[in-house]
């Protein structure tokens, strides 16, 4: 939540963004993040975006 939060209020760019993003999702137990498709960094990053463009308005 503070993540997307800063990056919806301009505090980081969507590189530094996709940076800790990555970092969190990497630090994710992996049960958690276990996707036959191997998608669920897409759809979190999908989720994530809709929800700043949600707080942009």
């Amino acid at each position: 939540d503070a993540l997307r939060e800063r990056y919806a209020n301009g505090d980081i760019d969507e590189r530094e963004f996709e940076r800790k993003l990555d970092r969190l999702l990497e630090t994710e137990d992996a049960e958690t993040v276990d996707d036959p498709a191997g998608d669920v960094a897409d759809r979190v990053r999908e989720g994530v975006r809709r929800e700043v463009e949600r707080l942009r308005e």
